[in-house]
């Protein structure tokens, strides 16, 4: 098993897919790692890697360091033409998305396969 909590997996489409593979562990407890993640991103999308999904389906709480963490993501890749597709299955993490008003940020899906198909979508012209 590895111990690094997060996975960064690039798909043959260009998106890149980052899931937080220990259900266990909440996005306060493993952002300094995600930051660590996020200072690479202007590598990443110098490499092409502007379109994200990030698949929160494990994660219960968010506190403001993991929201953070994402906007400051966004806020690297968006320049760029990039976008972050949130896959959100707690109902406390989408309340916090829908208080804070970043639900109108990220575009927030119930499955992996709808933050993949809004990422293709946000990578086509006009999309």
């Amino acid at each position: 098993m590895s111990t690094d909590p997060i996975r960064w997996d690039r798909r043959d489409d260009g998106i890149v897919v980052i899931t937080f593979d220990d259900p266990t562990q909440q996005v306060n407890t493993i952002s300094a790692r995600f930051q660590d993640e996020e200072k690479s991103a202007d590598a990443r999308v110098a490499a092409g890697a502007c379109r994200l999904v990030v698949d929160l389906g494990g994660v219960d709480l968010i506190d403001s360091t993991g929201l953070g963490v994402l906007v400051g993501c966004l806020r690297r890749i968006a320049p760029a033409g990039g976008s972050i597709e949130l896959v959100v299955t707690s109902p406390s993490v989408a309340r916090v998305l829908q208080i804070t008003g970043l639900d109108a940020l990220f575009a927030v899906h119930d499955t992996v396969d709808e933050a993949l198909a809004g990422a293709r979508d946000a990578g086509t012209v006009g999309g």
